[in-house]
């Protein structure tokens, strides 16, 4: 995961993991605890090439885009995007980018691992 925002988190809590996890809310928890962050504030992931938000709202959208996080399997996204956006804290911003180097189908494993800090 890179840091998007460096003036809000330093360069040191970049970190890079692993993960096959069910849905992004789980991944945000992930994220929260590789940030040592306690989660009090909105978080949201975003794909701005599909104009797609998936957040703890998730709600209506005519056109299909806004999704739930604790509904949303992530491995679709996984499997067809480069990357992904994490923002946490909306008022100060923080913006992450996750980039999906490698999509392991046969990860049977459904629980993250650390692979570099």
């Amino acid at each position: 995961m890179q840091n998007c925002n460096r003036r809000y988190a330093p360069a040191s809590m970049e970190k890079s993991y692993r993960t096959r996890s069910d849905h992004f809310f789980e991944l945000h928890k992930i994220i929260q605890i590789l940030f040592d962050w306690d989660d009090a504030h909105l978080h949201g992931f975003h794909i701005p090439s599909d104009d797609i938000v998936i957040d703890d709202e998730g709600g209506f959208d005519p056109w299909g885009n806004h999704y739930n996080d604790f509904d949303t399997n992530i491995d679709f996204f996984f499997k067809n995007y480069k990357w992904i956006r994490y923002i946490y804290d909306f008022g100060d911003d923080w913006r992450h980018k996750i980039n999906i180097e490698k999509y392991e189908s046969d990860y049977e494993e459904r629980s993250p691992k650390l692979v570099k800090i």
